[in-house]
């Protein structure tokens, strides 16, 4: 899951990059630039729904460990 998230990061960041070309070429309210900046709020609302799932799938995994350890733990003692 972090893989895609980092895909997701480099994806937001090289339309920033191109964004930000086409808007000083053609003018920020330009056809052009307006295309790049509505490429650019869907891969960062996409970033971010993916940076949440992880986050959520971290946490869950960090709280199951100590259960984890003691079922182990059992196991291992009988």
């Amino acid at each position: 899951m972090q893989q895609s998230v980092d895909q997701h990061q480099a994806k937001v960041e090289a339309l920033r990059q191109k964004y930000e070309q086409v808007k000083e070429l053609y003018g920020e309210n330009s056809a052009q630039a307006d295309k790049y900046k509505q490429q650019l709020n869907q891969a960062t609302v996409a970033l971010n729904k993916e940076t949440a799932a992880l986050e959520k799938n971290t946490d869950a995994i960090n709280a199951s460990r100590p259960s984890l350890r003691n079922a182990v733990s059992g196991y291992i003692g009988l």
